[in-house]
């Protein structure tokens, strides 16, 4: 097992690797750069001083290197990444002149609490409707109507709305005083826009409050976000649950343990659920990457100063070091899952083994 783990990390390495070229390169061919675009939003300041924009974009992209080949650009980066990361310095941001370091680190902390509750409730709400879906398959019409048929159709229907789409939903129904236009009108007092806030992360006198009424405050800020980026995985995780033990209840070895006498809900909870959660844990490797891209939209939305929304307004002024960065930390964070998804698989599995 050691040897695999090590084996693992040393591979690390050149995907890491090959990551960073591909976003480097992607990044350098998009139309614009961070210095043409802050130039322009200094027109004003440049005409009242006389200056020549060509030459002063000309000064600072020799300054940020960015006049040279994008091979030797990227030779430059990665040596600065090489001897920079064990200090914690990834470089300093082109449009905000901070290091980047500092910045993540200010935001990092939201979007670990969005994503690390939004996993949490997929795995508490996806096993157990799978489970019911799973176990009234082949009951009576009604109940088979109800729980198997009935979920499948809300899991659809969850699964096939767009992130997006949903949380504009969400803050068109629960604004303050909103409603909907059209044929559909949806009126609801005052409070509902109280219990269930549509951005930000804190009121504005929430630092007035006390220790409790702050983390209430911040409950409530994090309903709406948290139930956007929960939906969509939850209704995957949900299909895959069913499906999976519906496979497991059709397995020798569950006919074998009816046949000794056992009681169906020993059958079913002791032997069969345990075997459905292994192809949970192997997705789980896949879930964490998906919650970490859809947290840039959430967090976009519901205005939340995270690293999606760091990543997102990057990504608008070509903040190059930035948007390195961060999918530099993406990626090693995808990696490390995907390690701890298979050494978890080993621990539950004993007919897994990495010699």
């Amino acid at each position: 097992m050691t040897k695999y783990v090590i084996k693992r990390i040393a591979l690390m390495l050149p995907t890491l690797l090959g990551i960073s070229f591909v976003v480097f390169a992607l990044i350098r061919f998009a139309p614009g750069d961070p210095i043409s675009l802050s130039v322009r939003g200094e027109g004003g300041n440049m005409s009242e001083q006389g200056g020549d924009r060509d030459a002063l974009i000309k000064l600072r992209m020799s300054r940020y290197g960015l006049d040279k080949p994008i091979p030797v650009q990227y030779v430059q980066w990665l040596a600065r990444m090489a001897g920079g990361l064990f200090r914690g310095d990834l470089g300093d941001s082109i449009t905000e002149k901070r290091p980047v370091t500092e910045m993540i680190a200010e935001r990092i902390g939201i979007t670990i609490r969005l994503n690390a509750v939004s996993l949490l409730l997929t795995y508490l709400l996806a096993i157990p409707i799978g489970l019911v879906a799973a176990k009234n398959r082949y009951a009576d019409p009604l109940r088979r109507a109800v729980f198997d048929t009935g979920s499948g159709v809300a899991v659809l229907i969850m699964y096939s709305i767009p992130a997006i789409v949903l949380g504009l939903m969400l803050i068109v129904v629960f604004s303050k005083g909103g409603e909907l236009e059209g044929y559909l009108r949806v009126h609801h007092p005052d409070w509902l826009w109280v219990i269930m806030p549509v951005g930000g992360m804190h009121d504005d006198q929430a630092d007035q409050l006390s220790t409790w009424a702050y983390l209430g405050d911040g409950v409530r800020h994090m309903i709406l976000p948290v139930i956007t980026l929960t939906v969509g995985s939850l209704a995957y995780m949900a299909k895959l649950s069913r499906t999976s033990l519906l496979e497991n209840l059709r397995m020798d070895y569950v006919r074998t343990a009816r046949a000794k006498g056992l009681r169906e809900r020993t059958v079913v909870y002791v032997h069969a659920v345990r075997n459905s959660l292994l192809p949970m844990i192997t997705v789980m490797a896949f879930i964490l990457p998906a919650l970490i891209g859809g947290s840039i939209i959430v967090e976009t939305i519901f205005n939340l100063n995270g690293m999606g929304l760091l990543f997102y307004t990057a990504v608008i002024r070509r903040d190059y070091t930035m948007i390195e960065a961060i999918s530099l930390i993406g990626a090693v964070l995808t990696l490390v899952a995907m390690l701890l998804a298979d050494l978890l698989l080993a621990a539950v599995d004993p007919r897994v083994r990495y010699d």
